[in-house]
């Protein structure tokens, strides 16, 4: 027997979830454009670095959800009020076609390219522009000092699942980007999500255990992953601001 200790990343019940289509506008806006563009660089990072799935990509767990609303609101069409099949409708479409534009830039190798470039040029007018450049240079230095960050990187191992029992409720899918965080489609989607996630009794957080046993081992911690958390949290509250 050793002696061990568990260090656990505390996410609560948090969905970390990060809107694309209101960053979309934001890119629009001649005076929001260049704050936008540094957070677009930010959410290439998370995405291509540091491993935020992307609500588009088939293997997402939200785009089954996105799926499983289209398939639900085409087999209620008939008893539904016509406007708000319409709402839902064009909710869902919107979050196709731009999330699939929004896709393309994030995916763009560019966005990291001319990431520490944007940040050096970038001049701040007002406050909105100065919570960007302090959340890109946050990313930078994430990046810088932790460049093979990933968000999986200490996510619990993978048991052998009984077939009777629900599963934990996994890190990709509490964390990730999506179209929007308001509107009816949206909260659809998180009474979706909540109510699954309700029914199981486990949640998956980073963690690292430390073995004390005379072994000469190197120390490991959570704080990419604290970081990181607090990070997407920023970067959500500066989107929809």
């Amino acid at each position: 027997a050793v002696f061990a200790t568990t260090d656990t990343a505390d996410t609560g019940t948090t969905l970390y979830y990060i809107p694309v289509i209101p960053l979309y506008r934001l890119l629009q806006g001649r005076r929001s454009r260049k704050g936008a563009q540094l957070l677009l660089s930010v959410c290439s990072y998370l995405c291509r670095i540091a491993g935020v799935p992307y609500y588009r990509e088939d293997d997402s767990y939200l785009n089954w959800h996105y799926e499983m609303f289209a398939e639900m609101l085409a087999d209620d069409a008939g008893n539904m009020d016509a406007e708000d099949y319409e709402q839902d409708k064009s909710a869902l479409n919107r979050a196709a076609y731009y999330g699939d534009i929004m896709g393309k830039r994030i995916y763009h190798s560019y966005q990291l390219e001319c990431f520490e470039q944007r940040i050096h040029a970038f001049l701040p007018r007002n406050t909105w522009d100065a919570d960007c450049l302090k959340a890109a240079r946050t990313a930078f230095d994430l990046w810088r000092q932790y460049p093979d960050g990933h968000l999986l990187k200490h996510a619990p191992e993978t048991a052998d699942e009984d077939e009777n029992e629900e599963p934990p409720v996994r890190i990709y899918e509490y964390v990730s980007f999506i179209s929007e965080t308001k509107g009816g489609l949206f909260s659809s989607l998180s009474e979706m999500v909540n109510s699954e996630f309700n029914e199981r009794t486990q949640l998956d957080e980073p963690v690292v255990i430390t073995h004390y046993d005379g072994s000469e081992t190197e120390q490991d911690s959570l704080d990419f992953e604290r970081r990181l958390f607090d990070l997407i949290i920023d970067i959500c509250d500066l989107i929809n601001e």
